[in-house]
């Protein structure tokens, strides 16, 4: 749960205040991005998920799917309004499917009132607002 201080926005240094993870041992220049496109009213946080031993193995994701809930509990007590996962894409680790990762993210708006967007998801629900049905993909992580 989110401390109720962070609801009042004259106790945050920002009035509004976004986080991005990064996948562990990679930087990702999504915050420095973002900043780029974002007023001066809007604050960035970065936290990178902390796997000393990660090679970028699918089951590495699985395994350690929970990190992602850890974040944004950290952020939501942080005062984050808003998380994003970037970088290397958790959302099809252990087969979840678009349902069950959408079940996630609604699960930690209600747990911790903090969004979460998850890159690969803003993808699945790009494509299925413009109802396309089929695409072709040249990626590594994919």
């Amino acid at each position: 749960m989110k401390p109720q201080r962070w609801f009042d926005e004259k106790n945050k240094l920002f009035p509004h205040q976004v986080a991005f993870t990064s996948p562990p041992h990679d930087f990702d220049a999504g915050p420095t991005d973002f900043l780029k496109i974002a007023p001066e009213t809007v604050g960035v946080h970065g936290r990178m998920l902390h796997l000393p031993q990660y090679e970028h193995e699918l089951s590495q994701r699985t395994d350690n799917f929970h990190l992602l809930e850890e974040y944004v509990e950290c952020m939501a007590n942080n005062g984050v309004d808003v998380c994003g996962q970037v970088g290397t894409n958790w959302v099809h680790a252990g087969g979840k499917t678009p349902e069950k990762n959408r079940e996630f993210c609604d699960r930690m708006e209600d747990k911790y009132q903090t969004v979460l967007h998850m890159a690969g998801m803003c993808l699945v629900e790009a494509l299925r607002e413009m109802n396309v049905e089929k695409i072709a993909l040249n990626s590594v992580y994919y």
